[in-house]
C-alpha cells in the first residue's frame, strides 16, 4: 500500500488506482491495459504513452514541474525534468523574451 501512503502523504483522494478489478485496491498490469487499448484503438500504444502524454499536456499547459512531478510519483523534480525537459521549447523561448525585453 506505498501508493497509499504517498496519496495520502500528498492529499490526494484514495483510492489510488483508476484501473482496477477490485475497487481501485489493486491495479491492473501495465500489460492488460496495453492489450485492452490495443484491442479499442487501431494506433498502437502502451499505458505508459499515456503517462507520458499526461505529463507533456500538463508542462505544455505551463502546470508547474514538481506538482507535474508529484502527480507522476517521481522522487523529485530533476527526475521529471531528466525525462521531459525536452518537451519545454516553448517556455524557453519565453524565457528568451523576458531577457529580451529586460536587456533591451
Amino acid at each position: 500500500m506505498r501508493q497509499a501512503a504517498a496519496a495520502n502523504e500528498h492529499g490526494l483522494p484514495t483510492p489510488v488506482y483508476v484501473f482496477s478489478f477490485d475497487a481501485s485496491v489493486s491495479p491492473w498490469r501495465p500489460r492488460y491495459l496495453t492489450l485492452a487499448f490495443g484491442r479499442l484503438s487501431a494506433r498502437a500504444f502502451r499505458l505508459h504513452d499515456l503517462r507520458h502524454y499526461h505529463a507533456t499536456q500538463l508542462l505544455a499547459a505551463g502546470v508547474p514541474v514538481p506538482t507535474v512531478s508529484k502527480r507522476l510519483g517521481h522522487t523529485s523534480s530533476a527526475v521529471t525534468l531528466d525525462v521531459y525537459g525536452h518537451w519545454l521549447p516553448e517556455q524557453d523561448r519565453e524565457a528568451a523574451e523576458v531577457m529580451a525585453r529586460l536587456l533591451a
